[in-house]
């Protein structure tokens, strides 16, 4: 195996995808099926590693974005929009197909993909993983109050980044901002009386300094847009 022949054996076997009215994007070692409508964006995505001739894929996940609240966040960050999603999903083993070589942990699925006959056994993981979870996935929160519908429990389970994204430290913004936009007053509170004076309570640690920082940020541009 090759990465030329890794990369065009995906974009064969993943056609389907395509067809869905997704694009197909390689940034280094990481693959992309993206779809953009007005108001959200969609997102099919893995990556895989290179040792000599030996692949292993992982990574694989569904994730949606909502752009009223990713713009919030990518006023702070200053990326462009196309890199922010609001929640994300992963496969379950039960659909691995036979004969895909796997290893999991906590975080995490890889898969054994050397040869081309490997690389099919994942776009036909791919392809249950799209119809049987993704879609439903993506219907379940077709708006933002499917996910505000379940910050408390989210919150009282410590589960938050099972459902909302992480990328650059942003799941508490996140969070946040969908507290605010949708009047979440038991949320709110929350960062008003416990969260808020937890961090300006320990601002001899630069992380909780660069938070307080954000989410004053994130307030006036809020409070702006009210």
């Amino acid at each position: 195996m090759n990465r030329e022949l890794y990369i065009q054996t995906v974009k064969k076997e993943c056609a389907f995808l395509e067809q869905e009215g997704y694009l197909f994007n390689q940034i280094e070692n990481n693959i992309y099926y993206t779809k953009e409508l007005d108001t959200e964006g969609f997102r099919i995505s893995f990556s895989w590693l290179e040792y000599g001739d030996k692949f292993t894929t992982q990574g694989l996940s569904a994730e949606k974005r909502f752009n009223i609240i990713e713009q919030e966040i990518q006023k702070i960050s200053g990326r462009h929009l196309a890199n922010y999603y609001t929640i994300h999903k992963s496969p379950l083993v039960d659909y691995i197909p036979k004969g895909l070589e796997f290893t999991e942990d906590e975080k995490n699925i890889r898969f054994v993909t050397d040869s081309v006959n490997d690389i099919e056994l994942f776009a036909e993981l791919i392809k249950v993983f799209y119809s049987k979870i993704a879609i439903v996935f993506f219907e379940n929160y077709k708006n933002i109050n499917a996910i505000n519908s379940q910050l408390k429990e989210l919150l009282e389970e410590k589960k938050i980044q099972t459902i909302l994204t992480s990328m650059d430290n942003t799941t508490i913004l996140r969070f946040y901002v969908i507290a605010i936009i949708c009047m979440n007053n038991p949320i709110k509170d929350f960062f008003k009386e416990t969260y808020f004076p937890y961090i300006e309570g320990s601002l001899d640690n630069e992380i909780n300094k660069i938070e307080l920082e954000r989410f004053k940020l994130l307030q006036n541009n809020l409070h702006s847009n009210a």
